[in-house]
């Protein structure tokens, strides 16, 4: 191209992410840069020529190997006060004298409520 330049593979094998290196396309079976590789987050290939899928932080992989699912691990989950790791992903409670907002996140302080309460 004039004053520039533009990278292209051989049949068989396809462009890497650099933009200047060809890699061989496996024969069959899924790739990362096909796009059909069903990983919710980050997409790795395997030496074998299979694909494995990674979270990225505060993350974990679900039991089908390539959905991903928040955790508490990173953020306390988005928890205000304590964050339990479920199946569903956190779950967040409060310490003693607060109480769980209605947003699921969020903890409010139970004697200020309680005052307002009428007798």
């Amino acid at each position: 191209m004039m004053g520039s330049y533009e990278c292209f593979c051989r049949e068989g094998f396809f462009l890497s992410d650099n933009q200047h290196t060809c890699i061989q396309r496996p024969e069959e079976g899924m790739n990362c840069m096909n796009k059909n590789h069903g990983c919710a987050h980050i997409c790795r290939e395997t030496p074998k020529g299979g694909i494995a899928c990674e979270c990225r932080p505060g993350f974990e992989l679900t039991k089908n190997q390539r959905d991903c699912k928040l955790t508490c691990n990173y953020g306390n989950g988005g928890c205000q006060h304590t964050c339990d790791d479920t199946d569903q992903g956190p779950k967040c409670g409060c310490h003693v004298k607060f109480l769980l907002h209605s947003d699921g996140v969020t903890c409010i302080d139970g004697s200020v409520l309680r005052a307002e309460d009428p007798p």
